[in-house]
């Protein structure tokens, strides 16, 4: 099978520039040739207006609901709701029921997914059944293809355990995944601790629950050794901490967090509700800056579905977690354009998880493995519920227009281009 891209825009962080538009043509999944009107013969033609073309995207510590959770999140759904996003590659959290921590947990998901149209990445539990105490069998995980562990959305708050687990890891040759977010400062939290939670009178999260993780976690690792990815910086506070020197050391921004504050919060709008917190206007500027300069590695959706039972509920009940796989360069590229530039913005989306996991960076070369994103970054796409693939439908953005659409995939020969 053959596939030839016309006219199309190359954005190739760390790889090979290409002037201009250029055609590429990929045959049985490999690119063959790159160059300026390439004959078509038999191949399908892909053409867009303004076709932009960059490495696939990586998401990391994607929630999804199966097994156990079926009514949030398939992992058929979630691959549709990843090639709408523009990812080909997701590295799936633990969190489900059971939750994966053993060999045959890898293997199964695996399997299960070897043919869906996203290369799903299977993170395994940090401890056992994600509760923070006792570890797991790194090794036979990342023998059957783990390619990080984490305790996911719980975090491991203890000391102790995370040290472990570091060194651990490190004999795995993988690295450990630590959400940032102390929640036992308040356990009643449900927004920012700021004005806005003073005049909803809802209970807030301090970003100092944020400050006191991180710099535990930094210490922790300085002790340890190990590699470490920090998923959710969200205050100027906790970016203080962190440094443009570490080398083991990975911090990663959800999409959310750079365009929304917690201001939109005054509507009670649960798809709102997530963790971490929206903050104030301050702590997103800095966001910006951070990603300026470098102390920001790569962006993540934080994709955490959950059905209408437990988001259509008054707000201090709701659980926190948003559908935004599908949206989250866009929100990225709403927030960032004329600030950071688009090459640098796809970096955050490839090169920068890719380090961070420690996995081959992708590039757009010749006798490379076709493993692409098709997108237009100058048009704007009105985000309306039934275009949804997901089936959480506790979207942030519904009814609003972002800049940027993504056109589809392709992984190999496997083209997946979107409606």
């Amino acid at each position: 099978m053959a596939i030839l891209i016309k006219n199309a825009t190359i954005i190739n962080p760390g790889g090979k520039n290409y002037s201009g538009e250029v055609d590429v043509l990929i045959e049985n999944g490999v690119i063959r040739k790159i160059g300026k009107r390439l004959p078509k013969g038999e191949a399908d033609v892909v053409e867009r207006k303004n076709l932009h073309i960059s490495p696939g995207w990586i998401d990391i510590g994607t929630q999804a609901g199966e097994p156990g959770f079926e009514q949030r999140e398939t992992l058929e759904t979630l691959a549709a709701a990843a090639v709408k996003g523009g990812f080909t590659k997701v590295v799936l959290a633990p969190n489900t029921d059971p939750v994966i921590m053993r060999r045959a947990d890898i293997d199964s998901v695996i399997k299960k997914t070897e043919n869906l149209t996203v290369n799903i990445l299977p993170s395994g539990a940090a401890t056992a059944d994600c509760k923070g105490k006792d570890l797991n069998e790194y090794m036979d995980m990342a023998t059957s293809g783990a390619v990080a562990f984490t305790d996911g959305r719980n975090g491991l708050r203890d000391p102790g355990c995370l040290s472990r687990s570091l060194m651990y890891a490190e004999s795995a040759g993988r690295p450990i995944i630590n959400r940032p977010l102390q929640m036992s400062f308040n356990p009643f939290g449900v927004i920012h601790e700021g004005k806005v939670s003073v005049s909803l009178g809802l209970e807030g999260i301090a970003t100092e629950a944020e400050v006191i993780a991180i710099q535990q976690d930094l210490m922790v690792l300085a002790y340890s050794g190990g590699r470490l990815i920090s998923l959710g910086i969200s205050s100027e506070k906790a970016l203080k901490a962190l440094s443009t020197n570490h080398t083991n050391h990975f911090a990663g921004v959800a999409a959310m967090n750079l365009l929304y504050t917690d201001d939109t919060l005054n509507d009670f709008d649960t798809s709102f509700k997530v963790l971490p917190p929206l903050r104030q206007e301050s702590d997103r500027k800095a966001l910006i800056k951070g990603i300026q300069s470098g102390k920001i590695k790569f962006i993540f959706s934080n994709h955490d579905p959950m059905e209408s039972e437990l988001k259509d509920v008054e707000f201090g009940a709701a659980a926190f977690g948003a559908s935004t796989l599908e949206t989250a360069f866009q929100m990225s590229w709403t927030a960032l354009k004329g600030k950071v530039d688009l090459e640098d913005l796809i970096s955050l989306f490839t090169s920068g998880p890719a380090e961070a996991l420690g996995i081959e960076i992708p590039k757009i070369e010749v006798g490379q493995i076709a493993d692409l994103c098709f997108f237009n970054p100058e048009d704007e796409e009105l985000i309306l519920r039934e275009d949804i693939h997901s089936l959480s439908k506790a979207v942030p953005s519904i009814n609003t227009k972002l800049k940027g659409k993504v056109f589809g995939t392709l992984i190999g020969s496997n083209l997946n281009l979107v409606q």
